[in-house]
């Protein structure tokens, strides 16, 4: 017997959902765990994609995707570091054959950082994309820059060997030496 559950957002505001924690399998009997979701802080109420359900990601990748929230301590330097290990990919314009990457992405914040839902939709909207490796991982620090302006910006997009060949490509912008 298979049982499945789906939650929905049921109010911008303050929402709660039932989550069934045990199942027994001869008699179908469900225990239930309540989870009650925090009211959005009005600092964060620009935050659309974290709590949402998404059924189909962008067909295109789009700078506009991306959300941001405020840096509560913009006066300390910090690295922020995001990996998308084994599940990004993009085509090859020539080819029309997938290739198939691991993207690291680190950052110093100043004022915004980036909310991780939003970037990995972003980063899953390149499935479809036609483009080189090396121009991908420099238009994924462009749009990141654009969108939070870090005081330093580092991408790396390792592309899986293809025809016994792989390939790294690393790009960088801002104050390199903030970080020890």
């Amino acid at each position: 017997m298979n049982k499945r559950m789906v939650i929905r957002r049921r109010s911008e505001k303050n929402y709660s959902s039932s989550l069934p924690i045990s199942y027994h399998i001869l008699t179908g009997q469900i225990k239930y765990n309540t989870i009650r979701a925090m009211k959005k802080s009005s600092v964060y109420k620009d935050l659309t994609l974290l709590g949402s359900f998404i059924k189909q990601y962008p067909g295109k990748p789009s700078r506009e995707i991306l959300e941001t929230f405020p840096n509560k301590y913009p006066e300390n330097k910090f690295l922020v570091e995001f990996s998308q290990i084994g599940e990004f990919t993009s085509i090859c314009p020539v080819t029309g054959q997938p290739d198939f990457a691991d993207i690291i992405i680190k950052y110093i914040p100043a004022e915004k950082l980036i909310e991780a839902k939003s970037l990995k939709i972003y980063l899953m909207a390149y499935r479809k994309e036609e483009d080189f490796g090396e121009f991908i991982a420099n238009r994924i620090m462009e749009d990141i820059w654009y969108v939070c302006k870090p005081l330093w910006i580092e991408v790396t997009a390792s592309f899986k060997p293809r025809g016994g060949i792989g390939w790294k490509t690393v790009t960088s912008k801002g104050k390199e030496t903030i970080m020890p």
